[in-house]
């Protein structure tokens, strides 16, 4: 009976060291590639190639949007929230859609309250520039235009982020 519950209290350890073991692995082996493949933080984006050069503010902020967009509106509202308390200013922030209604995208930004700028990226060359795959894509630029960060979907951190970035400029 001891030897029994010996052995099966050896693969409960087992069976727990081993999901540590497992999930240490994965990290060790995985991070790096994940690191790789996402990290942006040493690109730099040539600001006059790009349409960028009159927003000379840094940070700057780059929400890649559309109207459509549900998940676009939420951020956008959380940005101008953001805006409107002072925490962050709205030369600070560019909105950027492919969409090609122009009167349809201004209309919408009017109606939401939106007091930052729109920029139309028709040819796509900002989208292609950050591989923006999906919206909302938000893009934060540093002092010498690198990519502090960069991220897609809703993000439960943004307003940290952002506060965050913009204490690191100060």
């Amino acid at each position: 009976m001891f030897v029994w519950k010996s052995i099966k209290s050896l693969f409960k350890s087992i069976d727990r060291w081993g999901l540590y073991l497992l999930a240490g692995w994965l990290i060790f082996n995985w991070a790096p590639v994940a690191w790789k493949n996402f990290r942006m933080e040493s690109q730099s984006v040539s600001a006059q190639k790009n349409g960028l050069e009159s927003f000379s503010m840094r940070p700057l902020v780059l929400v890649f949007w559309a109207t459509w967009c549900t998940p676009c509106s939420v951020e956008l509202r959380r940005i101008q929230r953001l805006i409107d308390s002072g925490s962050l200013s709205k030369g600070s922030v560019l909105a950027i859609t492919q969409e090609s209604d122009h009167q349809k995208v201004n209309r919408e930004a009017k109606e939401r309250g939106y007091s930052f700028k729109i920029l139309f990226d028709s040819d796509g060359t900002l989208h292609e520039r950050f591989k923006v795959e999906s919206t909302p894509t938000l893009v934060v630029l540093g002092e010498s235009n690198e990519i502090l960060w960069l991220t897609s979907g809703l993000s439960p951190t943004l307003e940290i982020r952002l506060k965050h970035f913009l204490d690191r400029q100060e």
